[in-house]
């Protein structure tokens, strides 16, 4: 190429267009542009050696730092890092000499050098290369400039090849907030910030959020582009990918079913990579659903297009080799399996000079699943041509080397070679920790098994270290993002800290002198507050907001939850219209979550040491603890609870085990509740068998506060009956609470004898139909069957609702006593007593309903806790219900309403109760919920906690109208005196147990956090 005339003809061209140039470099850029865009490297490549020639001869310029600049990127496209990364720092120095440093000439420098970077590995780097071009723009373009929406997509991909999804999730959402405060069109680039966030999401393992991000962008970019435009493919692609992260393997089958119809559809075979990646889920997702044969048929497909489009030689092919391994494991075909494994040493390394070798990482990866299907020879084979073969330093392929060690502990471990185990396990913390620095999820799995591997070892000092370094990673990683959380995710991860409860609980009980119980005891705080405060904080914040968006946005979502409560619960309800609406509704609890967010200050984490200075001398902290006990190498079967005990003074918490949980949990809850119904005094053996342990350890105790789990959550204590025949409600003081933090609000008791206002619901008129709007109909909510709940087969035909004249005469004596007292009162009676009135309270001081209430028992063999079931026998959130007017034309199938007058625990936790001191459910079985494992009652008495409620009062058992109304008259008149709810509950207990000495009456009822 003549230098000088092209040079002289494009200048002339442009001044011929009327093009008015500012400075040489446009040219110069015009000319680099047409090279690049018609791959013209080897010409772009000459072009900028001979104008860095020509620039140099007039020493440091604009000019040579642009020549410079663009001689590295076509370095880098002929796959010569190392000299691409040196001509970008050189030309960055040029740049910085001529007095560019801060301006928008050195953002797109730099925009080169951070992206080799990211690409090179060097995370760190890249990280604060992108976010000084931030700086720059911000500084020369203001916040709102759409050109910063390119570096903060690089900050957050950088944050995303870190592993540091929650970062590049709050980037991502940050960018597409920038959109709405702007009202941008959507356009290009807000597709990709979609992307990203939904990419993101899927990482962290929330798919419904994930899956809204991707179907907004995958809506823009079809509008945009077509089905036929590269990107859209390749974006469809990513979205069937996050699909197979998630498991959705029912939606995931026909969306990469029709992706790979548009593969088939492109000319010349331009998408072949996309379509042997999207071969490579269909083949992995048919072996996931047990269709080994057509995965072996599809991956081999697969195999066959990576070869065509790939080469031999390239990563694609590895890791169809992989899955294809994989589907012949588990069609019992070892031999063709290992033969996949052998066809790997066809991966050419040479051609991946640069970056990380990601074939041996896939073969890493197999090792691992090779060795945890107890397939050792073969994993240590495959480790054992790793290591033989391979010819670069594995100290600077920091992914290789963590999949490698990942792979080494998981044969150590199967191997019982435990010594072996802990050596892989330091090396692979230090190299997390040297690549995604402190704060990383795959930091708090390695942590975990290094302590899980010192159990087995018998080193409990060791293990509870490095327990102890991994909870509070944990604890900080996820207090950070527990506000942005839904209720269903901010269970799951309570659930996860279910394997570190039962670890310290093995630990403290074989080395009882460690500080173990401590650790257990603020773990157990963590949880259960996960659970509550921040979900009612944030409501609180949403609901009182003046905000009008905010608003608008959370009634949209009461009415989508809405919507779902009642398409659950319809036998015939579409499918799609359920996932449709669960998956809305998702969105919108995250979009509210985020805008509220940021007046949610943190809290405190509260500890073991915070809870026993708030103690008094006579009083103690029981914590019931339900987990499976560490057998050997495996968790075993067999259930057992532990009480926590905290007393003033102690340095430790005491613990008690009790082994003989699946015993407490069959014959002994049967025992229980059999005498309840049997109107019996309670046998002495099951004091024994459910208290006796932790009584010696409350010698001189007159106040036990006590946070249930597990069974304990269906039973009074109160009620259990000593072998001396005096029963602990005689004998000691028990307040019984959903969270041991609640303990620090002791002291705030507001009492009865302060007025406010008291709603008081009773005696519904179930056989009238509540008023119904046009909204209500089931033509606006697309489903067309009546409603039916499954109850009257839950209780085998004999279930009816009979009218309630004793709780209409319970409301109204209460109603009087309040006025008495110069409260405000609003009573509800018959057809008034609705859904809606319920609905539209706001926060009364009292709540009192005086109704029927109930609990659908759980499918046999349901396995299903969240909301994802199209039957409502099926929801544990949808099982627990209070019966309002209207009530029985609805579970005859006759109410065609949302407000159908069956109000479940899902409706009930979005009441706006949050100053509310006291609900009172005054009803049968309102205490009674769905058992989940460290989480409380899932059931009304959690979701009027989420609400907002202070204080709860509700029933476990069905028990008789006069001895109701004979307790809550009692309670109200000791309460409205000046006593604590405490104190009036326990005396109206006492009362009652006078007149009727069988626990079945006085024990139907609980207070909780009284």
């Amino acid at each position: 190429m003549n230098f000088t005339f092209f040079k002289g003809l494009l200048v002339f061209l442009l001044f011929f267009w009327g093009v008015q140039v500012q400075a040489q470099n446009t040219i110069y850029k015009v000319v680099f542009d047409s090279l690049f865009k018609t791959n013209q490297i080897e010409e772009a490549l000459k072009f900028s050696e001979k104008l860095e020639a020509e620039e140099q001869k007039n020493g440091p310029s604009v000019n040579l730092a642009f020549a410079i600049n663009r001689k590295g990127y076509a370095n880098y496209l002929q796959g010569e890092w190392p000299t691409a990364d040196s001509l970008y720092r050189r030309a960055i120095g040029v740049a910085t000499e001529v007095g560019l440093a801060e301006t928008l000439e050195m953002a797109d420098f730099l925009q080169n050098l951070g992206s080799l970077a990211g690409e090179m590995g060097n995370f760190a780097e890249a990280l604060e290369v992108f976010n000084h071009i931030l700086d720059i723009q911000v500084r020369l373009l203001g916040e709102n400039n759409k050109r910063n929406l390119r570096s903060r997509a690089s900050i957050g991909l950088t944050y995303y090849n870190m592993g540091e999804f929650s970062k590049a999730l709050e980037v991502a959402l940050e960018s597409i907030a920038m959109y709405e405060r702007n009202q941008w069109p959507k356009d290009a680039q807000y597709i990709i910030v979609e992307r990203d966030a939904g990419g993101a999401l899927s990482e962290l393992g929330r798919f419904s959020a994930s899956k809204q991000h991707y179907q907004i962008a995958l809506e823009i970019a079809r509008d945009i582009w077509g089905e036929s435009n590269p990107k859209y493919i390749r974006l469809l692609y990513n979205y069937c990918y996050s699909l197979h992260q998630r498991g959705d393997y029912a939606e995931l089958e026909p969306t990469v079913i029709h992706l790979i119809e548009l593969l088939r559809k492109v000319p010349n075979g331009d998408q072949s990579g996309t379509m042997q990646l999207a071969l490579n889920l269909l083949g992995s997702t048919k072996f996931m659903i047990g269709l080994y044969p057509e995965a072996i048929k599809i991956l081999k497909e697969a195999k066959q297009v990576a070869s065509v489009c790939c080469g031999l030689g390239l990563i694609e092919r590895a890791e169809v080799c992989s899955n294809l391994a994989q589907a012949y494991i588990l069609a019992g075909q070892l031999d063709s399996a290992y033969a996949q494994i052998l066809e790997y040493n066809i991966i050419d390394l040479e051609k991946r000079e640069i970056g990380v070798p990601i074939a041996y990482v896939e073969k890493t990866d197999l090792a691992i699943r090779l060795a945890q299907l107890h397939k050792i020879p073969e994993a240590e084979a495959l480790i054992a041509e790793i290591e033989d073969s391979v010819q670069w330093n594995i100290e600077n392929q920091v992914n290789l080397k963590n999949s490698y060690l990942k792979a080494k502990v998981a044969l150590a471990m199967e191997n019982r070679q435990l010594s072996d185990a802990i050596s892989f396990s330091d090396s692979l913390i230090q190299n997390t920790l040297m690549v995604k620095g402190q704060n990383s999820w795959d930091l708090i799995s390695e942590l975990t098994d290094k302590s899980r591997v010192y159990f087995l070892m018998g080193n409990d000092a060791q293990s509870l270290a490095t327990l102890t370094e991994m909870l509070n990673l944990k604890y900080k990683l996820v207090f950070a993002q527990t506000a942005l959380l839904s209720d269903n995710e901010r269970m799951n991860l309570s659930a996860q800290f279910a394997m570190e409860s039962s670890l310290l609980a093995s630990i403290a009980e074989r080395s009882p002198n460690t500080n173990a119980k401590q650790k257990l005891a603020d773990l157990q705080i963590f949880r259960k507050s996960l659970l509550e405060k921040t979900s009612r904080k944030l409501a609180q914040i949403i609901q009182e907001s003046k905000d009008p968006e905010i608003n608008a946005l959370y009634e949209e979502w009461i009415d989508l939850r809405e919507q779902l409560n009642f398409i659950l619960q319809s036998p015939t309800a579409d499918q799609a219209a359920q996932i449709q609406i669960e998956d809305a509704a998702e969105m919108l609890e995250k979009k509210l979550s985020r805008r509220g967010f940021v007046n949610v200050l943190p809290e405190k984490q509260v500890f073991f040491a915070d809870i026993q200075a708030k103690l008094g001398p006579n009083e103690a902290v029981v914590e019931v603890l339900r987990f499976n006990k560490l057998d050997q190498f495996n968790y075993s079967d067999s259930v057992s609870y532990a009480y926590l005990i905290i007393k003033p003074g102690k340095l430790q918490p005491d613990l008690v085990f009790c082994h003989n949980g699946n015993e407490l949990e069959t014959f002994v809850i049967g025992q229980y509740q059999n005498e309840i119904t049997r109107k019996k005094d309670l046998s002495s053996n099951l004091f024994e068998k459910m208290w006796a342990p932790v009584a010696t350890h409350l010698q001189g105790v007159k106040t036990v506060y006590f946070s249930p789990d597990g069974i304990f959550h269906k039973i009074n204590l109160n009620t259990l009956r000593t072998a001396e025949g005096t029963y602990l409600l005689e004998n000691i003081k028990i307040k019984q609470i959903t969270n041991l933090r609640n303990i620090l609000d002791h002291g705030q008791e507001i009492a009865g004898s302060d007025p406010g206002l008291a709603v008081l619901i009773g005696n519904p008129a179930f056989k009238t139909d509540p008023i119904s709007t046009k909204s209500d109909t089931q033509a606006d909510l697309g489903v067309r069957t009546p409603l039916y709940r499954d109850i009257t087969e839950d209780a085998k035909g004999d279930f009816h609702l009979t009218p309630l004249p004793g709780s209409e005469r319970e409301v109204r004596n209460i109603a009087k006593k309040l006025l008495d007292k110069s409260w405000q009162t609003a009573v509800f009676t018959g057809v008034q007593a609705t859904e809606d009135t319920l609905k539209q309270l706001k926060s009364p001081k009292v709540l009192h309903i005086a109704t029927h209430g109930y609990f659908l028992n759980a499918p046999k063999n349901s396995g299903i806790d969240g909301i994802t079931s199209l039957h409502a026998g099926k929801n544990p959130a949808l099982r627990s219900m209070l019966f309002l007017a209207g009530a029985e034309n609805s579970i005859a199938g006759k109410n065609i309403g949302r407000n159908d007058g069956i109000l479940t625990a899902f409706e009930a936790a979005v009441l706006s109760l949050d100053q509310t001191e006291l609900v009172v459910l005054s009803a049968c079985n309102t205490g009674l919920g769905k058992i989940q494992n460290g989480e409380g009652v899932f059931g009304l008495q959690r979701a009027f906690r989420i609400a907002g409620a202070k204080s709860l009062i509700m029933s476990l058992w069905e028990v008789e109208d006069n001895a109701t109304e004979l307790l809550m008259n009692s309670f109200y008149e000791n309460w409205l005196s000046g006593m604590s709810k405490f104190e009036a509950f326990h005396k109206a207990q006492l009362t009652l147990k006078a007149k009727y000495p069988q626990p079945f009456y006085w024990g139907s009822f609980i207070l909780v956090n009284g």
